[in-house]
């Protein structure tokens, strides 16, 4: 789905969907609709004006009407869409050389926006050569899954004065040294799947 900007969470947790609705608009208490949690957090607010009383620390995320309207039409064909996804995943690590990549994901529920690529660890050396194959066979990829990779080495940490050894993190590091993310669309044709599967394993 996509609504231009802004998303989506869904959840079963009344006392969380209230804390995510009053986050989503600048923390303010006046987006809780139980009447409960607002008497709970009216407790803590003793100098300010009921309508503008701010409890969370929150974000200016409150969706458009245009886009709005996109995600409620999306939500027909949401669930045929994650079944296409679904198929898709299933498809690209069942014929994945197992002895490459990593294949063994826990999938169950999953509609992943994205085709996992990822090296087994004695395979780095393979890295560049995957690489060589993606851009030769016209395929958008990222480099460390979606995020790029470890975000433990990104500069933002140490401009807050935090020092972490990202080597502390094993796995996060074996995906962001290791790890694609390829685009999974439910339009995808299964025949460019297999066809880059078997380029993929041919990699030596």
């Amino acid at each position: 789905m996509t609504t231009i900007e802004g998303g989506m969470i869904s959840t079963n947790d009344k006392e969380f969907a209230e804390i995510i609705r009053m986050k989503r608009s600048h923390g303010l208490l006046r987006e809780a609709k139980d009447k409960s949690v607002v008497a709970r957090y009216l407790q803590n607010s003793n100098e300010t004006y009921p309508e503008f009383d701010f409890p969370l620390v929150g974000f200016n995320f409150r969706n458009n009407e245009l886009g709005a309207v996109l995600g409620i039409n999306q939500l027909k064909r949401l669930d045929k869409n994650n079944q296409k996804r679904t198929i898709r995943l299933e498809r690209f690590l069942s014929q994945l050389d197992s002895e490459i990549y990593v294949v063994d994901y826990s999938t169950k529920g999953s509609s992943s926006y994205a085709l996992l690529l990822q090296l087994q660890p004695g395979k780095h050396h393979l890295k560049k050569k995957v690489e060589e194959v993606l851009i030769r066979s016209g395929v958008e990829f990222r480099r460390g899954m979606s995020g790029g990779g470890n975000q433990l080495r990104q500069g933002f940490l140490k401009t807050r004065g935090v020092e972490v050894n990202p080597g502390d993190f094993p796995h996060t590091e074996q995906i962001h040294h290791n790890g694609f993310y390829i685009g999974n669309f439910p339009t995808l044709p299964l025949k460019w799947i297999d066809e880059l599967c078997t380029v993929l394993n041919e990699v030596e």
